[in-house]
Formats: structure tokens, C-alpha cells, sequence
């Protein structure tokens, strides 16, 4: 909430955003905030801001937030992370124990020679392979993933969540991300139709987990 007596002073939700950080995580130069239309507008250089601790704390226990720079309409770092999405990466035939997965959506290249293939990943993983098989009338593709070894990730935590089916427990994963595979074909796609005939095998993902646990917990106590 912004630190002054005008009407519009009330609490309102922004979400920052850390574009630039160090090999320590802390951040290089300033905040940035992204908030909803009518809130941005009230984003006036030199205007103070508070910061509550939590959604529904009272606004008598603001703390200070800093004061406001300047609006950025367009911001280059949106600008990169978007463009970013087109980009195409290759897999790492390291990644650990790969098991095979749908792929959400496929783009051709201009020029009918390249397939990129958009799979969704939990935390920490990453694309390890894809196999092509390219016939007259369609392409099939099958997509694996695997655990990043450079990056593993974090346990899954088990917290409670009202107003679940059942009232059971919910598992609570990593951040979902989502990467671009390029194919190259051996002929223009033309008018042929792509076959994703991955499965997403939730077993082979499971089985994959409980062996990275259990190897990062042999690894913690031999050391």
C-alpha cells in the first residue's frame, strides 16, 4: 500500500519480479513490481510504498518498502523472457533416469524443416531426449525428460488444503516450466500430420524420484 494519506492508499496486490541477480540470489539494482492496470496507474515516481506481511495482515504492521522509480510500460526484461519462449533448446542425454512424456503443443519453422515440440516439466527437469520417425504421410514423435543433474530438485512436500475432494492431503510439487525442442527434418513437414505417441508415465516418474531421494540421501550421509 503507498505510504501517504490519498484515497487510493488502500492495500493492493503486486507481484515482484527479480530480473537480474547475483551468483548469491541477491538482486542487481532495483525491485520491479507488475500489478493490474488500474493500480499501475497510480504508480507516480517518488510516491513511498509499504509492504504488509501477509494477505489479511493489519495495515498497522506495515514495513517500508521503498519508493517508487518510474513506471515501465514495456520493460525489457518482459521483453526477453517472451522472446525467450521461441527459443528452442536441445536435450542433455545426461539428465537422470528419462521417462517419456505428451507434448503439449508443436510449431513448424518457416521453411517446413524444423519441428519444435513444447513439453511441460515439474521443477528441476529437463529434456533428455526425442525420437523422430518420419514416414510419407506423418511424423511421430516421442518425447523423454529427465532429472537435471546440475539442478535436482527438492523434495515434495505434503501440506493439508481445505475444501479438497475428500478433505485429503495435496502434494505440493516445484514450479511448472515449459521448453521448446527443435527437431530438424529430413524433408519439409508439407502436409504431413505430426503423431505424438509419448505417454506420460507417471510410474517411470515416480520411480525416478524415489531414486534420486534415495541416492542424494546416501550421497549426505557418506558425507
Amino acid at each position: 500500500m503507498f505510504d501517504d494519506d490519498a484515497a487510493d492508499s488502500s492495500p493492493w496486490a503486486a507481484w515482484p519480479v527479480a530480473p537480474d541477480q547475483d551468483q548469491d540470489g541477491q538482486l542487481i539494482g532495483p525491485a520491479l513490481l507488475t500489478a493490474r492496470p488500474r493500480i499501475g496507474e497510480q504508480f507516480r515516481p517518488g510516491r513511498a510504498l509499504d509492504h504488509l506481511p501477509g494477505p489479511c495482515a493489519s495495515p498497522a504492521i506495515r514495513q517500508p518498502a521503498g519508493t517508487l522509480l518510474e513506471p515501465a510500460t514495456e520493460p525489457e526484461w518482459l521483453v526477453r523472457r517472451l522472446l525467450a519462449r521461441l527459443v528452442t533448446l536441445p536435450c542433455d542425454p545426461t539428465a537422470f533416469r528419462p521417462w517419456e512424456t505428451t507434448v503439449d503443443r508443436a510449431r513448424v519453422s518457416h521453411d517446413g524443416r524444423e519441428l519444435r515440440l513444447c513439453v511441460s516439466t515439474d521443477r528441476g527437469e529437463v529434456p533428455a531426449g526425442v525420437d523422430v520417425v518420419e514416414f510419407g504421410d506423418r511424423v511421430e514423435v516421442r518425447v523423454r525428460v529427465g532429472i537435471d543433474r546440475q539442478q535436482p530438485p527438492q523434495p515434495i512436500r505434503i501440506r493439508k488444503v481445505p475444501d479438497t475432494a475428500h478433505g485429503r492431503d495435496a502434494r505440493h510439487g516445484g514450479v511448472a516450466r515449459r521448453w521448446w525442442i527443435g527437431v530438424a527434418l529430413t524433408r519439409p513437414l508439407a502436409d504431413r500430420t505430426v503423431h505424438d505417441v509419448g505417454t506420460r508415465d507417471r510410474a517411470a516418474w515416480w520411480a525416478a524420484r524415489l531414486a534420486w531421494w534415495a541416492a542424494r540421501l546416501a550421497w549426505q550421509e557418506a558425507h
